[in-house]
């Protein structure tokens, strides 16, 4: 009974050894040639309305820009 579990583990090891995953690389791809470089596009800046300004408090807004990703705004002290 030993020599069959063995020789059950032999044929499941020898399986998972010789299968294999197709090739994932494109045959039509040249690798020699450089990718295309992408230049990044200067967006305008948004037009910001300061309102209700407070002793601790303001509240901004503006328009949204056109393929714009995210907006950032930086408060530094006076």
């Amino acid at each position: 009974m030993k020599r069959c579990y063995a020789f059950l583990l032999l044929a499941a090891c020898a399986g998972a050894f010789f299968t294999g995953c197709s090739d994932d690389d494109p045959s039509d791809v040249d690798p020699t040639t450089p990718p295309e470089v992408i230049e990044p596009v200067q967006l305008p800046a948004p037009e910001v309305l300061v309102s209700e300004v407070g002793t601790t408090s303001f509240r901004a807004t503006w328009n949204a820009v056109p393929k714009a990703a995210a907006y950032a705004y930086e408060c530094l002290p006076m």
